[in-house]
């Protein structure tokens, strides 16, 4: 395995990112209730916004824990997704099998690496794997592929460009 199997562990910058998203939609939702209560006439409109918007911050934060996944890149550079097996859980999931399923790349910044397994997005931050492996994945990530590509439009020499012909001529 060009990177071996690596489970995803919880990351404080997710945490913070989404503390501050819960925070922003709570400061958003009482400020439209204040906004609806300081109205010389009730708008009902503008408190089913802030309805809205307090269901949603209680629905994002009453979310459970999102399910542990593990990461590989293997012998024939293709990235590998599966579940993280955990107490009990044999026979949950028969389509997770020990070899992984190919997991396409959606977004890869050296601040953020996001997978697709199926309808599922992972969302791989540089503190969810020990730093050596995320640097060894982002380096994969952002030089293979950009090699796998080269290598399936090689370029022409440069005696078959018009460059090479004029020179050629001349």
């Amino acid at each position: 395995m060009l990177v071996p199997w690596t489970a995803l562990r919880p990351s404080l910058t997710a945490k913070r990112w989404r503390g501050g998203g819960l925070g922003f939609g709570a400061a958003s939702s009482l400020a439209l209730i204040a906004a609806a209560i300081a109205a010389p006439a009730v708008n009902g409109g503008l408190c089913a916004v802030a309805a809205v918007v307090a269901a949603a911050c209680f629905w994002a934060a009453s979310m459970g824990a999102v399910p542990v996944f593990e990461i590989a890149v293997s012998q024939a550079s293709e990235l590998l997704l599966r579940r993280y097996p955990s107490c009990g859980s044999e026979g949950e999931d028969a389509t997770w099998n020990d070899k992984g399923v190919p997991a396409p790349v959606i977004f890869a910044a050296p601040w953020l690496i996001t997978l697709r397994s199926g309808t599922t997005l992972v969302p791989i931050w540089p503190d969810s794997l020990p730093p050596a492996v995320y640097r060894r994945l982002w380096v994969y990530l952002h030089w293979g592929r950009a090699a796998a590509s080269e290598d399936r439009n090689p370029k022409p020499p440069l005696s078959e460009t018009s460059l090479g012909a004029d020179a050629r001529i001349a």
